[in-house]
């Protein structure tokens, strides 16, 4: 099995946000859902490689992440229009 690790620079964890969010939303017992770029794949890689860090099988169950463009997709008009002005 491939080693799973997650770097760190000058001791600090890259990405500790993703990280101290996930714990929060483990903390309180709530999912933890992460909305994206689909053009950042090198962040989704990154956040599926915390994901696979995690050894804790319930709260690895509740992290889960959507892109802007998947919700554009099934969004209302108004909403899909405002976002089609403002990133296209």
């Amino acid at each position: 099995m491939k080693s799973i690790r997650i770097q760190v620079i000058d001791n600090k964890y890259e990405s500790y946000q993703l990280i101290r969010n996930i714990l929060t939303a483990y903390k309180y017992n709530y999912s933890f859902t992460l909305l994206i770029d689909e053009s950042r794949t090198d962040l989704i890689r990154f956040f599926i490689t915390i994901i696979k860090a995690i050894k804790i099988n319930e709260l690895q169950n509740k992290i889960y992440f959507i892109t802007w463009q998947e919700i554009a997709d099934v969004c209302g008009r108004d909403l899909k229009e405002y976002l089609e002005n403002k990133y296209f």
